[in-house]
């Protein structure tokens, strides 16, 4: 008998097993499987084939035993009986007298079934949501309806945010959806879809991206001849294309660059470039553009006997970069294609196909694939030469890149094949070769099984025929079974014709063998298995096939018939897309491609064609038993894969250091930034680079002195002709839905096999790409149908190129462009606007306004610009801009309304604390949470959370509660990741929690999160061994292979992973070692180690910084090692460590452990070397004087005093200094010190654990919500001494009680937190991994302390964080910043010069300095200008390194001080934002961030035009002088006071106030947020904001208190207005000879949000005669906007004084009969009056106490 089952079972399907019985003439069979644990008691049966007797016939057949599962593997299968791996089939066999059972282990495979997922879109914004459909699949394509499914949304950095589970429904598919905050984190996010049940390993991953993005109006590609250089070559060719949304082609200009890279860290430089000089400008026609460029252009850049060959050898590349821009809109859009290598050969011959085995005397069919050596796509029509032996054949590639060839080999060994190209264009030594070994099939009786075909492709339903070989011995029957998707989908036998050699067998190709299928057979020549097997492919196409049928164009807003045709009763996912968000973002469509590979997925094969031996056959996909023999054991589903020769780094020519000193001659020649002398540059070069490269320095200063070379290049251009597509008109429509999905119904096929079905068209000009997904209720059933195009479109269009969003008053110009496409017709045209009271602009708002006439000719366009300036943002955040175009018979032909998001202006900061919660023992505890505030921000742009952990170590070790996985710790840095130091930023706090983890008890050991933190361990030691320096023989680490080490970072690295190892004990500790010998070697006789290339990322290293506290660092390093063996060097690393013991020991009183933190790290070291020893015990004692405690009973170390960092000014009321990084670092160090000298003693003394608590707590308290401290590596040591603290105090003290502590939080007097007053949070064990948040309500941010009321027992952590926008500059300045910015035009834009001078005047000089350039609106910088200042790029670089991010610079400097820095950069316009909002510079001490500076820039010179309209300067009062005044509050004069104010009491005299149009001043308080009185205090100046006026204020009364609930009577306000508009403000009467008389008003922002009241305020000057004046806010913000009121008021004294003399005999003014002369009337009507105001305001006050109702 034989048996044959596949290479593994998929869980919860059925499965097949094939039995083979010979001699049998009856018999009765059964089967089932089970647990292998439960042998020989079935137990646990998961799947029968119940008993069953058969008749000879049917016994001379292959006997399919296909399992019904009557029990499926579960959840608790898997892991309780420990099924992860194998089950066992019983096979028992019977008849009268004789019964056999057979046991086969056969492999367990989790990935069963299948899993897409979909996104209704490739790219979403912030606020919108993604809608999400889930198809699961059984093994059979069938749906899966009886498994639940988990579908989860990751962000960019692998968090959970989502989570649904649910079963696929009877009608319809598993739909879910999620909305993007509206402040999310940008970049890739991913949909993960697996099954609940750990049963399954089965996945799906579908990504998507979330930018701020404008959809681009057309794409551009950069299409290479060949993407690469062949060192043959003679120029480099390619074509720009650049093609509307909707097919048309793009006119305009182009840009072209060209550049080298030499290595992967190399600067590039530009070896072509077009315009090139002298050339204004390259013309873009008919959307293409072909250039060749001389290969001389890249030789001009070489070094002096510098070939291609050379470029070749080191691993060089080349990039090119394209940029088109539009001539009808000024839109540019651009491709990059990177990493061109320079090659020997363009060809590879892939050998995946080959046959690697022959049968002796049978011809052999070599088979295999020449493709392109970079894409990998084949090459048709290469001919190829093959040599065996003596002989030699030729064969030519077909249209897929294969060429096949048959001979015979001689003898029976081990044969040689070798295979080059033959192409004529190359030379002999660029031909690619492979050389192949062919094993012999060996046989014991020298039999053999050949299975061959005339063809290896096949289609459903088609017939393939194979022809079995078999030689001269005949066999009685050969049984072949076809596998396919992992199982056996077909098994039968053949009986071969007496005494023939061969025989044929037509196999019918169904569905189940899609998308390719396996042929495997045997036959037995006596108790010998003789097998052959046969690849071949199935051609893609599903068993019940789905089309979609659309118009190929239609236009916009049309109803569009839809039909779709599939099975009948097929429930169909129909989905459109605008083909231009593709451009965005295309990495994850659902296609019919990735259908069909991930059927092929399930191949479990390891070879297509043949094996060894006939095991090796079998192992390829199946398992062979037989009666006397069973296969290899496998353990596994892997495969041993050939892996392709992959270019040899070691053959590199030039070394390092020739490298290094060819850049620094290089960087010599190059122009110096700011105009600085070669002195001064080579100075740099030496603190830069003189250790490392000699000489380099000097080959600089020599080049910079020589005079530089230029060249110039040309290159040929030819261009093609493109059609316009016919003419469509529907003229009058407003075009308004410009969304990118078209559709996202479901829909059920009819019986007829079809569903037609509308839908409207979007009205963006364009063309959607709509596809189908199909699922039936059957085997085979699902389909992906092929995707269509439909244009929308017609002939004349205008459109709008608006950004993403615009800054409240901030000034944009908009582009407009009318086309024409219709050939036939030129146009006269006149283009309308209409915008809300939302934005300023020349045109009147609410109303339609002609702003241009255009004659556009046919094929032709017409632009103009829309200047806007946004004065408010509105309540749905977005506001119109709606636009038509009339042609000469007022028809029209197109109309379109385009919303945009109004976004507040100022930058985003935010503030963070955190509270220990100690409740060990039980009991009660108050912590009073404060959210503080500087004075001049955004107040509605404040949100603050609360955060909660039932643990002390919190963030560190939480785990992610939708994906229950651990939260990556890297998040916590957010650093980039590609350098030895950066790796190990996340690598070390990843061992201390799991450090933590484990010895607290918190995970087991061989647990799933134990096994994940493991791996993560072994990621960061995988990815660290690429930082290992090639300039000292990869024995130490390095920042990247070509750095020296650095001694600081060895020791760190050696540490981490010597304490890693106790959990990872599979890591290879060689390297280790190595690094300690060269670290070993790096110390001076004395005994000190010494730095001689310091990290790149200074902040890493912390305050490690002189010879003294290195080498104490060093030692702690080095007192590990004991926990390892390096054999080789254990004496030296021992002789190594008593040398810095005794050094240490004789400097222990240096100044450097004069200080806490040199005195804390010597403490640590000394008590890891002798705790027990006097010099230990007395540094302690030493420490032990210099702590500090704080209010609440927690011990700390100060590293530094406050003196050393204090700057230029005091800093805002409301900052909190917080502790220095440095006071991190120092106090960790102790608390390590602590704990080790407490570990060596014989009994724990509870002094000991209190002083590590009160020192642990105050740690806690210093840590963000994201479980970070300050810097780098104070966050690294303070997780190391926390994890140290926790895992001693769980030994010695371990917590008998569990955590169970309930936080009630509760809002200030006055501000309810909820309905209940209060929100409760509850931390217990089971939630001790998880985090507990809740955001604060707006009600109560800034209107006091949270209170929160702990209680119960247990540990924990409370934190918060709150972030705001602001657009003031800080008050305390460190350092000095000054600025100049200049545009000028350039080929490609406007480029803005940028060029900072930095020092640090005031204190010490900062080690590590940061420098934040925020780009303004618009605007990206160039890069080229970065590499040109990053010391790795330049020997006479300023800047460690930079990073780059769509809004923002980042530069890394080593050092600022007194010595001015200046660093100069452009920045690029690329979208036309005219008149940008100030953007912001931060410059700040990275180790100590609170020492820093902030200052905005903007726009040199430049003033809005809106704000200053030439219509209002030209004594225009219409409406173009109302925009103007539209953001300018109402300033009532003293007149108006007198004669338009109604009366608050009784009507009569005393009320003669009001004539004509009034004011009632109650009811516009009663609508205000507040009334203040107040005295303008200071002289107004200009605003940080350019065209702004800044002045302050003291409050003198409020009337009506508002939202501001720190403001109180003599409290100082900030304030600002639009400059135009304070100077507006004046009463002409109240003006006086003395120009301070003049009251002018400032700037203060006004919010005009419908849900927001408006704020009454009243301003007092104290220059002007003591008049006050009312002013109205609709915010509270202190910006004074269009909704404002503002007035004197009049001073309490002018009314008495009035009051009196209306009341003199002279006048009598009461009384109407009394005489009086014209001049004493006029008097006593203006007194009346007065009176009556002061009266007014009196009742104002007396009505506002009792209140508005």
């Amino acid at each position: 008998h034989t048996v044959i089952a596949p290479k593994a079972f998929k869980v919860g399907i059925s499965s097949t097993v094939v039995l083979n019985l010979y001699g049998y003439n009856s018999a009765t069979v059964a089967a089932y499987m089970l647990c292998l644990q439960d042998f020989p008691q079935p137990r646990s049966i998961f799947g029968r084939v119940p008993r069953r007797a058969l008749s000879q016939s049917q016994l001379r057949r292959p006997i399919q035993l296909r399992f019904t599962v009557t029990s499926p593997i579960t959840e608790q299968d898997i892991v309780q009986k420990n099924l992860r791996r194998k089950v066992q089939v019983v096979i028992a066999v019977s008849r009268s007298r004789f019964t056999f059972t057979k046991r086969i282990p056969v492999l367990i495979d989790r990935n069963s079934g299948y899993l897409f997922v979909q996104t209704d879109r490739p790219i979403y914004r912030p606020g919108e949501r993604v809608e999400i459909r889930t198809y699961p699949l059984q093994q059979d394509m069938s749906p899966e309806r009886d498994t639940l499914v988990q579908v989860i949304i990751k962000t960019p950095d692998g968090i959970g945010v989502n989570k649904v589970e649910r079963q696929l429904p009877n009608r319809g598919f598993i739909d879910s959806s999620f909305r993007v905050a509206e402040h999310p984190m940008f970049g890739t996010w991913s949909v993960q879809a697996k099954y609940v049940s750990k049963a399954y390993t089965t996945t799906a991953q579908a990504t998507f991206a979330v930018r701020k993005y404008v959809v681009p109006t057309f794409n551009v590609q950069l299409e290479m001849k060949r993407n690469y250089i062949l060192i043959s070559d003679n120029e480099i060719s390619g074509k720009i294309t650049a093609s509307y949304s909707y097919g048309l082609p793009v006119e305009g200009n182009y840009f072209l660059s060209m550049k080298l890279k030499r290595s992967q860290n190399s600067r590039p430089e530009e070896f072509y470039k077009m315009p090139s000089a002298g050339v204004l400008t390259a013309n873009f026609s008919e959307g293409i553009q072909r250039f060749n460029v001389s290969i001389a252009s890249l030789l001009s850049i070489l070094q002096p006997n510098e070939t291609i060959l050379d470029l070749a050898d080191m691993q060089a590349s080349f990039y090119v970069e394209a940029t088109v821009n539009s001539r009808a809109d000024s839109i540019m859009e651009s491709d990059v294609t990177s990493d061109l290598p320079f090659l020997k050969s363009p060809y590879a011959i892939d050998t995946s196909i080959t046959n690697m085995y022959y049968i002796p005397n049978l011809s052999y069919h070599l088979e295999a694939i020449v493709s392109d050596v970079t894409t990998g796509s084949p090459q048709p029509g290469t001919t190829v030469r093959i040599s065996v032996g003596t002989s030699t054949y030729t064969s030519v590639t077909d249209n897929r890149g294969k060429f096949v060839s048959a001979f015979n080999f001689v003898g029976n060994t081990v044969q040689i094949v070798r295979i080059e190209t033959v192409d004529p264009a190359i030379t002999d030594a660029q031909q690619t070769r492979a050389t192949l070994n062919i094993q012999p099939y060996t046989s014991e009786s020298s039999s053999y099984l050949q299975i061959s075909s005339s063809s290896q492709t096949s289609e459903v339903g088609s017939s393939l025929l194979m022809t079995f070989s078999y030689g001269q011995t005949t066999p009685t029957d050969i049984r072949y079974y076809v596998v396919a998707r992992g199982g056996i989908v077909h098994s039968a036998a053949v009986e071969p014709s007496p005494q023939s050699s061969q025989t044929t067998v037509t196999l019918r190709t169904t569905h189940s063998m899609v998308s390719s299928a396996r042929v495997v057979a045997y036959y037995l020549n006596g108790a010998e298995v003789v097998s052959g097997s046969f690849w071949f492919d199935v051609v893609d196409r599903c068993k019940r096939e789905l089309s979609v049928e659309i118009p190929q164009e239609v236009t916009p807003g049309a109803r569009v018939p839809f039909r779709v045709s599939g099975a009948p009763d097929a429930l169909v996912s129909v989905s459109g897309v605008d083909k231009a968000a593709y451009y965005l973002y295309n990495a994850s469509r659902l296609t019919r491609d990735v259908m069909f590979r991930k059927m092929d997925g399930h191949d479990l094969g390891c070879s297509r064609i043949g094996g060894e031996d006939w095991k090796t056959v079998f192992m390829a996909s199946l398992s062979l038993y037989t009666s006397e023999q069973n296969p290899t054991t496998v353990d596994n589903l892997g495969c041993e894969r050939r892996a392709r020769k992959k270019r040899n780094i070691e053959e590199i020519t030039l070394t390092a250091l020739d490298l290094k000193l060819q850049q620094c001659e290089r960087d010599g020649k190059r122009g110096a930034i700011a105009n600085e002398t070669c002195e001064t540059r080579t100075e740099r070069c030496r603190v830069n680079y003189a250790d490392q490269y000699p000489g380099c320095c000097e080959s600089f200063q020599a080049s910079c002195i020589a005079t530089t070379t230029t060249t110039t290049t040309t290159t040929t251009m030819s261009t093609t002709t493109a059609t316009l597509p016919p003419f469509i008109s529907n003229p009058g429509r407003q075009r308004s839905n410009f969304q990118e999905r078209l559709s996202w119904p479901t829909i059920t096929i009819r019986p007829n096999g079809h569903n037609l079905f509308y839908k409207t068209a979007r009205d963006s000009i364009t063309t959607f790409v709509v596809g189908a997904v199909g699922m039936h209720n059957s085997p085979d059933g699902f389909c992906i149908a092929p995707s269509k195009e439909m244009k929308v479109f017609k002939d004349v269009f205008v459109q709008i190129n608006l950004p993403y969003s615009l800054r409240k008053l901030e000034q944009a110009d908009l582009r407009i462009t009318v086309f024409n496409y219709n050939k036939q017709r030129d146009y006269r045209l006149s283009l309308y606007v209409k915008t809300d009271n939302t934005f300023c602009t020349r045109f009147k708002a609410g109303t339609w306004t002609q702003m241009a006439n255009f004659t556009v000719s046919a094929g032709g366009f017409g632009s103009t610009s829309l200047t806007v300036l946004p004065l408010r943002i509105p309540f749905s955040s977005r506001s119109p801009i709606q636009l038509k175009v009339l042609d000469e018979n007022e028809h029209i032909l197109d109309s379109i309304r385009r919303e945009v998001l109004i976004e507040p202006s100022g930058e985003v900061q935010d503030t963070y604390r955190s509270y220990p919660i100690d409740l060990s023992s039980g009991g009660n505890h108050t912590i009073q949470i404060g959210l503080s505030f500087p004075e001049q921000i955004n107040i509605e742009t404040r949100k603050c959370w609360i955060y909660a952990y039932a643990n002390y170590m919190g963030p560190s070790v939480e785990v992610n509660q939708i994906t229950q996985e651990p939260r990556d710790i890297a998040s916590i840095f957010r650093q980039p990741y590609g350098c030895g130091e950066q790796n190990m930023l996340v690598t070390g706090p990843n061992c201390y929690a799991l450090m933590y983890l484990v010895t607290s008890g918190k995970i087991s050991t061989g647990s799933m999160r134990y096994e994940q933190a493991i791996r993560r361990l072994e990621a960061g030691f995988n990815q660290q061994m690429r930082y290992r320096s090639d300039l000292v023989g990869k024995r130490a680490w390095s920042v990247f292979a070509h750095y020296r080490p650095s001694t600081w970072l060895n020791a760190y690295v050696d540490r981490v992973f010597i304490q890693s190892q106790v959990y990872y004990g599979e890591m290879d500790l060689i390297p280790v070692c190595r690094s300690l010998e060269w670290l070993v070697g790096e110390q001076d006789d004395e005994g000190f180690f010494v730095e001689r290339s310091p990290p790149i990322h200074r902040e890493m290293h912390g305050a490690v910084g002189g010879k003294y506290s290195l080498t104490a660092y060093v030692l702690i390093t080095l007192i590990d090692a004991a926990r390892i063996n390096c054999s080789e060097i254990n004496q030296q690393i021992h002789d190594a460590k008593i040398r810095a013991v005794n050094y240490l020991r004789a400097n222990g009183n240096h100044a450097a452990f004069q200080r806490p933190y040199g005195l804390a790290l010597l403490t640590y070291a000394m008590a890891n070397y002798d705790p027990e020893s006097q010099f230990a015990l007395a540094l302690y004692e030493r420490l032990q004087r210099l702590r500090q405690v704080d209010g609440n009973s927690y011990v700390h170390w100060k590293g530094r005093g406050a003196g050393e960092i204090e700057g230029t000014d005091t800093h805002d009321y409301w900052y909190v200094r917080r502790p220095q990084a440095i006071d991190v670092e120092t106090t960790s160090y102790a608390l390590l010190a602590h704990v080790q000298l407490a570990k060596s003693r014989n009994n724990v003394r509870q002094l000991d654990l209190d002083t590590a608590k009160s020192i642990a707590l105050w740690l806690i308290s210093q840590r963000n919500e994201a479980g970070a401290f300050i810097s780098t590596q104070d966050t690294v040591v303070g997780l190391q001494a926390l994890a140290t603290y926790m895992g001693w105090t769980n030994q010695v003290q371990p917590q008998s009680v569990p955590t169970n502590i309930r936080i009630r939080l509760s809002g200030p007097a006055g501000a309810a937190w909820g309905p209940s007053g209060e929100h409760v949070m509850e931390l217990n064990d089971q939630h001790i991994e998880f985090r507990n948040e809740v955001e604060v309500p707006a009600n109560i941010i800034g209107r006091g302390n949270i209170t929160a009321r702990i209680s119960g027992v247990g540990e924990g952590v409370i934190s918060n964080r709150c972030i705001y926008r602001t657009s003031s500059d800080e008050r305390a300045c460190h350092f000095n910043v000054t600025y100049t910015i200049a545009f000028v035009p350039s080929t490609r834009g406007r480029d803005g010069d940028d060029l900072l001078t930095l020092s640090k005047l005031i204190g010490r000089p900062a080690e590590a300095s940061i420098v934040e350039v925020n780009l303004m609106s618009g605007f990206t910088a160039i890069e080229q200008d970065l590499q040109r200042m990053a010391v790795s790029e330049a020997v006479d670089g300023l800047v460690d390194r930079y990073e780059i991010t769509s809004h923002k610079v980042v530069l890394y400097l080593r050092r600022l001080g007194a010595q001015p820095t200046t660093l100069s950069f452009r920045m690029r316009q690329t979208v036309i934002v005219a008149k940008p909002q100030a953007a912001k510079i931060n410059v700040y001490d990275y180790y100590e961030p609170s020492i820093k500076c902030g200052i905005f820039y903007s726009m040199p010179g430049e003033i809005s035009q809106l704000r200053f309209s030439q219509g209002c300067t030209a004594g225009n009062s219409g409406e173009l002088c109302k925009c103007a005044e539209g953001s300018c509050p109402k300033c009532r004069t003293r007149e108006e006071q007198l004669h338009n104010t109604t009366c608050l009491g009784r009507q009569g005299a005393d009320c003669a106030i009001c004539a004509g149009q009034c004011e009632n001043m109650f009811r516009k308080a009663c609508q205000s947020n507040y009334v203040y009185v107040a005295t303008v205090t200071s002289v107004p100046s200009d605003s940080s904001t350019p065209g702004y006026t800044s002045f302050t204020v003291e409050i003198d009364e409020i009337i009506k208190e508002g939202n501001d609930e720190t403001v109180d009577r003599r409290s100082l306000r900030h304030f600002r207005t639009r400059k135009d508009c304070y100077e507006k403000c004046q009463d002409p009467a109240l003006a006086g000879p003395d120009p301070t008389q003049t009251f002018y008003l400032n700037n203060l922002p006004c919010d005009t949000r419908p849900y927001n009241q408006c704020g009454v305020r009243s301003l007092k000057n104290s220059k002007l005669n003591a008049f006050n004046l009312y002013f109205y806010m609709c915010r509270y913000d202190y910006e004074l906007g269009q909704d404002g009121l503002v007035e004197r008021v009049i001073p309490a004294a002018k009314c008495t004084q009035v009051r009196q003399r209306i009341d003199l005999p002279k006048l009598q003014c009461d009384n109407p009969h009394h005489p009086r002369d014209p001049t004493k009337q006029a008097k006593c009507d203006r007194m009346l009056k007065l009176r009556a105001a002061c009266t007014n305001m009196d009742r104002l006050r007396d009505r506002m106490r009792t209140g508005c109702d």
